[in-house]
């Protein structure tokens, strides 16, 4: 731990965080070894940051808000907007009762967990505004997410949200009604069409159609509200991560419905 600390108080200069309380905050965060092997200096700051230092408020400014106009480029905003985005970012990330940057984990580039806060905010702060979207927002947040992709980490990161995803993924359907996932399974695994089950059913295929998309909706809404408890995942962020992740999240369905 004192190696991991001591490479954390070389990159932030005189930056210093109590060596206890450093370790004290890694377990109780959960972190793994090799998240705080990769990215020690990034979640020393983001810890410093959390406690409120006031030097480590200066570093994050200079090294992290400072992009910010570079991070929503694409949303066109007026100058005022802009102004307003960096003051959320800043209060979300920095102060009240648990500073936002406190939850950084390490599992990603501290800029990437910043930068998506971000997009989300400056949609936030132009919708608010009655000004029409000039960006596809879930675009800009898989670019984010996509951007592990030139980093060392990157296949490590995939491999963490594509098992929290998978395991989220399984209660959900573990919590559909049997009707529901025999339904899916007829589809899914057993690659039937729609008109195919419909004669199976005895109904119309625009009847199994409209089954299968409230019973995709009520999988995507209870895998939010497990995404979002387990590791605070938006709607939006949770899209990102399965269309970042694709037939592997498609598969990890059909396995999960076979083995049910």
């Amino acid at each position: 731990m004192e190696a991991y600390l001591e490479r954390g108080r070389k990159a932030w200069g005189g930056l210093r965080l109590d060596s206890e309380r450093f370790a004290l905050r890694v377990a109780a965060a959960g972190i793994t070894e090799q998240d705080l092997a990769a990215r020690s200096e990034e979640i020393y700051l983001a810890f410093a940051c959390a406690d409120g230092e006031p030097e480590a408020h200066r570093l994050f400014e200079q090294h992290f808000l400072s992009h910010v106009p570079r991070y929503v480029s694409r949303f066109q905003l007026a100058p005022h907007l802009l102004d307003e985005v960096r003051q959320r970012v800043r209060m979300k990330q920095l102060f009240g009762e648990r500073p936002g940057i406190g939850q950084y984990r390490g599992s990603g580039p501290l800029g990437a967990w910043i930068r998506a806060t971000t997009v989300r905010v400056a949609f936030d702060v132009v919708t608010q505004a009655g000004q029409p979207i000039a960006v596809d927002v879930d675009q800009e947040l898989d670019d984010v997410w996509r951007s592990f992709d030139g980093d060392p980490e990157a296949q490590l990161i995939k491999a963490t949200f594509r098992d929290k995803l998978t395991t989220a993924l399984q209660d959900s359907l573990a919590a559909l009604e049997a009707r529901d996932k025999t339904l899916l399974r007829l589809h899914v695994v057993d690659g039937l069409s729609i008109d195919v089950i419909g004669r199976i059913y005895r109904v119309h295929r625009a009847t199994i159609a409209r089954r299968l998309v409230a019973i995709r909706g009520r999988v995507f809404e209870d895998l939010r509200g497990r995404a979002a408890l387990a590791w605070g995942a938006t709607s939006a962020d949770l899209r990102s991560m399965m269309r970042m992740l694709g037939d592997e999240i498609r598969v990890s369905v059909g396995r999960i419905l076979t083995e049910e």
